[in-house]
């Protein structure tokens, strides 16, 4: 009780000292409430006429040291660094292209569909490829697509972005400065940010030895999850395992934002006190409760974690948190998390002070004040229809209760944090407590799968597969969760426009709904309130008085249930009777994935972004299937090339057919070294080429490009153009051809009339001419073309001669109807489309 109203004091003043008066901001308003809740706990001691008991010394000095925190609080705050003075930029640093070489010493972020980067430049080249030292070192972000020269001994997974690495970078400078818009989102103290950037990796050594052995962990850990476990899923299963969430894409980001899950996302006190739960549970089985060594297992479970995760502020907030409760157990004191939490809080003030002005640390004392306040009037409710429907006693009595309760403390916290949550994205999610609900169930299974899989993997890929099926699965239900309720109508209110007035009077209509007398309840029973959150998780599993046998029984019922569904699963993506050819929608460029009725695979080009072909691949393939049995590159243009690397990464490729084009670009010279390096058999496409991918399915190659024709010339002219056969079913792929090579298509013979054309180009007005389009005579129009383009294709006048020389041609535009999948029996096409 006391280390709860101390270190909130203590928090309060640091508060304070940050933002002088508190603020009408939402944080400001929440923890000047929490310091009201401080007073009236200390008033209630000293009500005239309150008859209470003997006061201990502990009793008689609570206000004076109360109010001493407070003003240590306030002092802390005095000792923060000035504000660094404006940065001098070195000559060599000016708006316009930049080269460079800079150490990442901290961790990289997820930045829309890229990463940034908060480099140390230590380096700079002039023009004339002249290097100096610049002392002290800049900071400055990066943001970048993909890292370059990252191969691991020249056949491993290439190296994602890591601490003490040390990079070459070039790219476009905006310096900081008031006249300078930047982008969004850009680290405080950085000089600038560098856009349109190439990184390359020069060094693995700088930094601090342990810090680096750690991030070579999460990195190898990383890199097994990604190679094990398939499409987004991969994704959600790094980002809860090792805290990278880089492979999150934009759009899984927003679904879960807009169905109130992020906090499912970012490693944070739920998922800590998951581990802990559970390692509690097995260590109270393996050892005993009787000594208490069985609580060395949790507490490593627990640092272990934190430190895989990175040890990020809210990460190493939890581990504190977790570790005072558990030295609480130890102790035989009360169990309380709250406690935990307020002393994890000050803790971190101490060291930082400015970090009580974070969204992280304000969302987490808010969402703890709600779970104090409104988690028991809900939780009575909840247990009694939690008896109605599986009563005590039955199997499935304790994993209701568990999910019930975690209904409750995620729909308390809600409820507090919703203004705080409103404030800073402009909407808040009202249904996200009830997706919370049906999402928590998987959570754990998806944290203990993929811990596993990054354990093993690197020993046994084939012992790690079925593991990494059961990550899989547990990650597909949380993403399908995420985009059911992101796309529920009225799902979200915006918020935008809100000003502290109104947020403050959703503060005060709360607490004045709850009440005087209630207020006096929290001040003195918060830590009984909320001291069931984490041993919740536990309490059945370590002091159930029932049966161990059917206590193991119930609890085993989730991955029971998980691993008698993949059966299932893996019957309904058995390959069917029909040859199918599904046309990705991406950011930019081309992907075409072709399965045949026996099973065999082509994967015609990657589109640009470095992880959207696996993330596609995922979604498309079965979910155990992590082999190709032929990739084809049709243009060296990185909207074609740019996701085959993470392709050869984590698929088996049984051959690579590789264009007659070249270069000059970093994204082809790294395709080019990842061949060398893993000595794919590949071959160069030529003309007259036929690749035979099923008894009754052929690719052939009637375009490879001519340099001998110097009328026909540029890298769009060497593209590899297609055709595709099954039974009397022809289609066209076309890659980015130009009039040109049409011309010479049409004009030499070449067989190019089709059932199917993918337009070529993306639909640009630089391709499919009206005597190229008579020739083809197409049934089915199909345009490859990303929703960040930036060129604006398809081209209306292509689409204008579409509708006049193939008027009874359907045609699909990715960008407009997602992905299209189209089949084939060898003489009739069903197509269906995303959307």
């Amino acid at each position: 009780m006391t280390l709860l109203w101390l270190s909130g004091a203590f928090v309060v003043g640091a508060w304070l000292g940050i933002e002088p008066g508190g603020g009408w901001s939402p944080p400001g308003i929440a923890l000047f409430l929490w310091s009201l809740a401080i007073v009236l706990l200390v008033a209630r001691e000293y009500v005239p006429g309150r008859v209470v008991r003997e006061r201990t010394l502990g009793r008689r000095l609570l206000p004076a040291l109360v109010g001493l925190l407070l003003v240590l609080g306030l002092a802390r705050v005095s000792f923060v660094e000035a504000a660094a003075p404006p940065i001098d930029l070195p000559p060599g640093l000016q708006a316009g292209p930049v080269e460079f070489e800079a150490v990442l010493d901290t961790e990289p972020r997820p930045y829309g569909g890229i990463t940034r980067l908060p480099l140390s430049i230590r380096r700079m080249i002039d023009l004339d490829g002249e290097t100096f030292d610049l002392e002290p070192p800049v900071d400055i972000d990066v943001l970048a697509e993909r890292l370059f020269g990252a191969s691991v001994d020249g056949s491993g997974p290439l190296r994602g972005f890591r601490y003490g690495d040390t990079y070459r970078v070039t790219g476009r400078f905006q310096p900081r400065a008031p006249d300078v818009r930047l982008p969004p989102g850009i680290s405080p103290g950085a000089a600038g940010v560098v856009t349109v950037a190439t990184v390359r990796l020069i060094d693995s050594t700088s930094g601090n030895a342990v810090r680096r052995a750690v991030a070579e962990a999460r990195g190898a850990a990383t890199a097994s999850i990604l190679k094990t476990v398939p499409g987004a899923a991969s994704g959600l299963a790094t980002a809860v395992t090792t805290g990278d969430r880089t492979g999150l894409t934009p759009e899984l980001r927003d679904d879960f934002r807009s169905a109130g899950l992020s906090h499912l996302l970012a490693i944070s006190g739920l998922h800590v006190a998951i581990v802990a739960g559970l390692a509690l549970v097995v260590a109270a089985g393996l050892f005993g409760r009787r000594r208490q060594l069985y609580l060395l297992m949790p507490l490593a479970a627990v640092m272990g974690y934190a430190v895989l995760a990175g040890l990020s502020p809210s990460v190493t907030r939890a581990g504190v948190m977790a570790g005072v409760y558990l030295l609480a157990i130890a102790l035989g004191r009360q169990r309380s998390v709250l406690p935990a939490i307020a002393f994890a809080g000050a803790a971190m003030v101490l060291l930082d002070p400015r970090s009580v002005g974070t969204l992280s640390f304000q969302l987490s004392f808010a969402a703890v004040l709600g779970i104090a306040a409104l988690e028991p009037r809900l939780r009575g409710r909840m247990d009694a229809l939690v008896g109605r429907l599986a009563p005590e006693g039955s199997l499935a009595h304790d994993p209701a209760l568990v999910i019930s309760r975690g209904f409750g403390y995620s729909l308390a916290a809600t409820i507090a944090t919703m203004p705080l949550v409103g404030s800073t994205f402009d909407e808040v999610p009202v249904l996200g407590a009830i997706a919370t609900a049906l999402a928590l169930p998987a959570v754990p299974v998806l944290i203990v799968a993929s811990g596993v899989v990054g354990a093993i993997e690197p020993l046994s890929s084939f012992a790690a597969a079925p593991v990494g099926w059961i990550a899989w699965l547990s990650a597909e239900w949380l993403i399908l969760v995420a985009r059911a309720f992101s796309s529920v109508p009225g799902g979200t209110v915006s918020t935008e426009g809100w000003g502290g007035w109104l947020i403050a009077g959703w503060y005060g209509a709360l607490f004045a709904w709850l009440g005087r007398d209630t207020l006096r309840r929290v001040a003195g029973s918060m830590p009984r309130a909320a001291g069931s959150q984490m041993a919740s998780w536990v309490k059945s599993g370590a002091a159930s008085p029932r049966a161990p046998g059917r206590r193991t029984l119930s609890w085993l019922a989730v991955p029971a249930i998980t691993v008698a569904v993949l059966p299932w699963i893996a019957v309904s993506q058995l390959p069917g009777d029909r040859l199918k050819v599904t046309f990705f929608e991406t950011e930019r460029g081309d992907m075409i994935l072709v399965e045949t009725p026996g099973g065999r695979q082509a994967l015609i080009d990657g589109g640009r972004a470095a992880n959207g072909a696996v993330q596609n691949l995922g979604g498309a393939l079965p979910f155990w299937d992590r082999s190709l049995d032929v990739v084809v590159l049709t243009h060296s243009d990185a909207d074609h090339v740019g996701g085959l690397m993470g392709v050869l990464d984590r698929y088996e490729v049984g051959a690579v057919v590789d264009t007659t084009a070249s270069a000059d670009t970093a994204v082809f010279g790294e395709w080019r070294d990842r061949l060398d390096a893993r000595q794919a058999p590949t071959v160069v496409a030529r003309q007259g080429m036929v690749i035979a991918l099923d008894s009754d399915v052929t690719l052939e190659v009637i375009w490879a490009g001519a340099p001998e024709l110097p009328e026909i010339t540029g890298a769009n002219a060497a593209s590899t153009v297609l055709m595709l056969r099954h039974g009397d079913v022809r289609m066209l792929l076309t890659a980015d051809i130009p009039r040109s090579v049409e011309t010479r298509l049409v004009d030499g013979g070449f067989p190019v009339a089709a059932d199917l054309l993918k337009a070529p180009h993306h639909g640009s007005d630089t391709s499919s001419s009206a005597p190229f389009l008579d020739a083809v005579a197409p049934s089915l129009i199909v345009v490859l073309t990303g929703t960040r383009n930036p060129f604006g294709h398809p081209d209306e006048a292509v689409l204008a001669r579409f509708a006049d020389r193939a008027p009874e041609a359907p045609v699909f535009v990715t960008k407009d109807r997602g992905d299209v999948t189209v089949e084939t029996d060898g003489q009739r096409l069903w197509v269906t489309a995303a959307r």
